[in-house]
């Protein structure tokens, strides 16, 4: 398991698993990414990087067949890290980017499907 341990005073370990997961996206804009989730299955997602350290977007096909980009911040407090989207969730300290991703999503953990960066 990953921990919210620090790396250095600026960087936590899941911010490392959200970089190094199968759909982290680097340098993909909001429309780059609509091309590239065309045609996958609805609760196919990307990660990718936001407009701040610590800000990221999923980006996912709802089942209307739209392309929703959720933008959450990672925040850390008294050795453990939370989400923010519409609401804060946490706290966290062993869970990664896949433990949480559904909930930022709205969706059923098994229905979520991450797009690997060689789809």
């Amino acid at each position: 398991m990953i921990s919210a341990q620090k790396i250095t005073d600026e960087y936590f370990v899941i911010e490392e698993s959200i970089q190094n997961h199968m759909a982290w996206c680097t340098n993909v804009t909001g429309l780059e990414s609509e091309d590239l989730l065309k045609g996958h299955p609805t609760f196919t997602y990307i990660l990718r990087v936001g407009e701040k350290p610590s800000n990221y977007y999923v980006s996912f096909l709802q089942p209307d067949g739209l392309v929703k980009h959720q933008p959450f911040v990672i925040r850390y407090l008294d050795g453990a890290w939370y989400y923010r989207n519409y609401k804060t969730a946490g706290p966290f300290e062993n869970q990664t980017i896949d433990d949480i991703v559904h909930m930022i999503m709205h969706c059923d953990r098994s229905e979520c499907r991450p797009l690997a960066k060689n789809a």
